[in-house]
């Protein structure tokens, strides 16, 4: 688990970082969750005194409000097994629930070994960055200040970025992100045209950037999809995934983040 969850971090990086004790604070004026958020990844601490851990939320606290953004944790939760028990961080959700912070966007992250599969048959467009950016935009309807922080976070990648364009008719219809990090490759930004949608984009994007990722020398394929997201989570069920933990995030109640648009993340 925390190898992919550093993995993701990486993948999608802050404009501002700092860390409190083994918190990661990550800033990036609103622009999604991800990018926003205290990541508690080591879970040692967790059986910190209730004062000690009362002044650490107040510390993170304080640092998001002097950005005016709300103030928002990132908590993971190993799923159960008969061989395995629970990572969650209880204790700080427990704390964070009694001071009004509101759970949102249950999530599982999705792993499945690469293998010599072959690429589905529908063309796809390996492109640079800003004609991917472009295509993300029709697709998903960004514009402004999120297709400019956007750009940002994307410039600030350091593993290997593939992007990938389904295209109709020199329009582009569904596109997806992978992240080479070493035996790692992660998949973002997955996303279809609802004019497009149920037609086999998605699962093509999928079958090429894993193929791009194994002859790069990946070994694993991870992504993220919200626990209500029920077409996604069937479609990736049918590609191989399988989940090795669950994420969500705890926002503080009187939530001073500025709303900027952008991936579900």
């Amino acid at each position: 688990m925390a190898d992919i969850e550093r993995a993701s971090l990486r993948a999608w990086p802050a404009l501002e970082e700092t860390s409190l004790g083994n918190w990661r604070l990550r800033f990036s004026k609103g622009f999604t969750k991800r990018a926003n958020s205290v990541s508690i990844i080591d879970t040692h601490d967790h059986a910190i005194s209730h004062s000690e851990l009362l002044e650490k939320i107040a510390a993170c606290e304080q640092l998001y409000h002097d950005r005016e953004l709300a103030t928002i944790f990132r908590l993971v939760q190993v799923i159960e097994t008969e061989n395995s028990t629970t990572t969650a961080p209880t204790n700080i959700d427990r704390v964070l629930a009694s001071r009004n912070y509101r759970f949102c966007d249950a999530s599982l992250v999705l792993i499945k070994k690469l293998d010599r599969t072959a690429p589905a048959p529908t063309s796809i467009h390996f492109v640079d960055m800003q004609a991917w950016l472009a295509g993300y935009q029709q697709i998903s309807g960004t514009s402004g200040q999120a297709e400019h922080l956007h750009t940002l976070l994307l410039k600030g990648v350091k593993p290997e970025l593939l992007f990938a364009l389904a295209k109709h008719k020199q329009h582009s219809i569904a596109c997806a992100l992978g992240v080479l990090d070493g035996a790692l490759l992660g998949l973002f930004d997955i996303a279809t045209h609802p004019d497009f949608r149920k037609q086999g984009f998605a699962r093509a994007l999928v079958h090429h950037l894993c193929a791009r990722g194994f002859s790069s020398g990946a070994k694993y394929v991870y992504l993220q999809v919200q626990e209500d997201n029920c077409a996604a989570l069937a479609l990736y069920a049918a590609l191989g995934f399988s989940p090795a933990y669950r994420y969500g995030y705890r926002i503080e109640g009187e939530s001073r983040m500025r709303v900027t648009c952008g991936p579900k993340i």
